[in-house]
C-alpha cells in the first residue's frame, strides 16, 4: 500500500479534501438535530494561499449528517478558531492515549496567534476523526 498523496496545509488541495472528508464523516456520524458553524482561520499562511491579510480561513456547517463549506473569514458562527500556520500540528494523529494524556495534563498551546471563540465543548465527537482521516494527508 503506497503513502496517500501530500498535499500542503491551506492550499486548494488541502481545501478540497477537507471538505470531502468532512462531508463523509458527517455522513457517517453526524446525528440529525445537531447543527455547529465553525471558522478556521491559518495566520501566517504561505503567501501563494494567502488573502490579502495574510490568511487562509474556511468555514463549516453542520446540519445533521450534511456539511456545507466555503472559504473565507467569518466570525457569524458559534466557534472561531484562530491559530498560527503550522503543518506539524495538523499532521498529528490524536491517537486514545495523547487525547487520555492531554485530558490529564493538557498542554497549554505556545501559539501566540491562538484565538478561540465559542464554546469548544460544542465540537462533535467525530470532529477528532475528520482530524486524523486528514492528518495523514496533510504536508
Amino acid at each position: 500500500m503506497s503513502d496517500p498523496k501530500k498535499v500542503e496545509l491551506a492550499s486548494p488541495e488541502w481545501y478540497e479534501l477537507a471538505t470531502k472528508i468532512l462531508a463523509e464523516v458527517a455522513r457517517e456520524c453526524g446525528e440529525d438535530g445537531f447543527q455547529l458553524s465553525v471558522c478556521e482561520v491559518f495566520i501566517d499562511a504561505p503567501k501563494e494561499y494567502a488573502d490579502e491579510d495574510g490568511t487562509m480561513s474556511w468555514c463549516f456547517y453542520i446540519d445533521g449528517k450534511d456539511v456545507r463549506c466555503e472559504k473565507g473569514n467569518s466570525k457569524d458562527v458559534d466557534l472561531y478558531m484562530q491559530g498560527s500556520w503550522d503543518p506539524a500540528d495538523a499532521r498529528r494523529i490524536y491517537t486514545p492515549d495523547y487525547l487520555e494524556e492531554q485530558a490529564k495534563n493538557p498542554t497549554p498551546p505556545e501559539d501566540p496567534n491562538l484565538a478561540i471563540e465559542g464554546d469548544m465543548e460544542r465540537l462533535p465527537p467525530w470532529i477528532i476523526e475528520f482530524h486524523n482521516r486528514l492528518a495523514p494527508y496533510t504536508a
